[in-house]
């Protein structure tokens, strides 16, 4: 009597979503599926619906059912959690340039300066500014601006590492938190930037440079917050040198 209410009503059947969501959300459709499959051969077992060790024929074309109930749940799912996911990346990205917007440097800035328990790794904080941005746009016009942005992304992200952060914070400004990286190492990649950069600035027929600031961490260093402002300070500093004429790459 119980094996029937089972399968005809199915209440307990509902359970089986839990694990089968589960599945699609961390392995994707192929593991939302595996789990479909085992899941019936469980109903199956459970339900002893074998005879001499194969399921009845009642038993089979209610697995098959159950099997495309289950499949087509479970595409919709994987669906529906691809999308989140896509909805959750972009909110996280700067719709111009691709990388990382100013709220989520903030989440995993601090996910980079804190580290793991028990893990100490310097972490190097660099403010890029764009020199003459203004003008550039009175210039050539705002789409000549994006595509002078969308360079300097590309080439931070091209010389930076995966581990690494890289965002544009607003306007021409960008920021990199470079982990494990001293101050010393952070110049070098910066020098690179900088030479690639220009490069295809002019090669584009603007005129355009970069101005930077660094701020490793140190034991004394209270928060991630301070070594952005540092950063920013050394950089328009280093602006500043390069409008008196006093700058020194």
């Amino acid at each position: 009597m119980l094996h029937h209410q089972i399968r005809d009503g199915g209440a307990l059947r509902a359970l089986y979503l839990l694990p089968i969501w589960l599945a699609t959300r961390n392995g994707g459709r192929a593991a939302g599926l595996a789990m479909v499959g085992l899941t019936v051969v469980v109903d199956l077992l459970a339900e002893g619906q074998f005879a001499q060790g194969y399921p009845t024929v009642a038993a089979a074309r209610e697995a098959v059912l159950l099997v495309l109930a289950l499949g087509v749940l479970t595409i919709l799912v994987a669906q529906l959690e691809s999308s989140l996911s896509q909805v959750r990346r972009m909110a996280m990205l700067d719709p111009l340039t691709g990388v990382l917007n100013r709220r989520a440097l903030g989440e995993f800035a601090h996910q980079a300066f804190y580290g793991e328990p028990g893990e100490t790794e310097p972490v190097t904080v660099v403010v890029i500014d764009c020199d003459g941005f203004k003008e550039l746009n009175d210039r050539y016009g705002h789409k000549a601006g994006d595509h002078v942005l969308q360079m300097l992304a590309r080439t931070l992200q091209y010389e930076t590492r995966k581990r690494d952060l890289v965002a544009r914070v607003g306007g021409d400004e960008f920021v990199v938190v470079l982990r494990g990286t001293t101050a010393a190492e952070a110049k070098s990649i910066m020098e690179r930037v900088e030479g690639l950069f220009e490069t295809q600035v002019r090669n584009a027929g603007y005129a355009c440079t970069i101005s930077v600031g660094y701020s490793p961490s140190s034991d004394q260093t209270e928060s991630i917050e301070a070594l952005m402002e540092q950063a920013d300070r050394a950089m328009y500093a280093r602006k500043e040198r390069k409008r008196s004429g006093a700058y020194l790459r």
